[in-house]
């Protein structure tokens, strides 16, 4: 079955618009933002996956030792890119890669980030036990997304 949500294409043809789109809720990604600073000591080695254009990564790269970025779109990560070497951060890498086929060995990261991606993941377990795997042991795992009925069966609408 097509599903767009893991379509890199798709994500790649969109890139440039969605880049250009402003946010929907400021208030509410600054909040998410503190939220997330407050859990961090600032020396961590961090994963996010679904970076989409990177402007995460690099909003929470002051607070981390390191933040390596992923996305399934060529085009979302050289738009991040581009904005890295705008601002001149230089603890922020973005790659293209999926939890499920990191390049990265078990226990790698301190930290794992997965902004309102867990919606748009078909192979939602598998994803979620890799990103766990990425995590060393007492690794902290950071995720804010939009609650969708089919994600948890137990939620009734």
């Amino acid at each position: 079955m097509f599903r767009i949500a893991n379509d890199a294409r798709f994500w790649d043809r969109i890139a440039r618009k969605y880049a250009a789109d402003p946010l929907a809720d400021v208030a509410g990604y600054e909040r998410t933002l503190e939220r997330t600073r407050h859990y961090l000591n600032g020396d961590e080695t961090a994963f996010e996956f679904g970076c989409g254009t990177g402007t995460t990564a690099l909003k929470v790269a002051p607070s981390v030792g390191r933040i390596v970025a992923t996305d399934i779109s060529g085009e979302m990560i050289a738009i991040a890119r581009e904005k890295t070497e705008a601002e001149g951060c230089s603890n922020a890498e973005f790659e293209v890669a999926t939890p499920d086929a990191a390049p990265w060995p078990d226990e790698t990261f301190d930290v794992a980030l997965g902004f309102n991606i867990l919606h748009l993941v078909a192979a939602r377990e598998a994803a979620l036990r890799r990103v766990r795997r990425l995590l060393k042991p007492g690794g902290l795992f950071i995720s804010k997304t939009p609650c969708l009925k089919e994600m948890n069966p137990l939620l009734r609408l």
